[in-house]
């Protein structure tokens, strides 16, 4: 339902987030980035999963390595979906 939800907003929904600088957004702005953030995840498992929960266990904890962590300056760790 989520995804159902989002889908036809996400055009507006980046439009308006456009219009800020992401270390300045107000409160309402940091929520509605924090619910764009969740599509993104959200995304990957109804399209390429058909939002069938029992194939997708979800993406692996090391894909998200902090940016400042990586020597990379961002993920480089290849890994494979079941």
């Amino acid at each position: 339902m989520f995804y159902e939800m989002m889908v036809p907003r996400l055009e507006a929904v980046i439009d308006h987030l456009n219009q800020f600088e992401m270390k300045d957004f107000p409160e309402p702005e940091q929520h509605l980035m924090t619910l764009l953030l969740s599509m993104a995840e959200v995304t990957f498992a109804v399209e390429k999963f058909d939002a069938d929960e029992s194939k997708y266990d979800g993406l692996p904890a090391e894909r998200f390595v902090p940016v400042h962590e990586h020597a990379a300056g961002g993920l480089y760790t290849p890994f494979e979906y079941k």
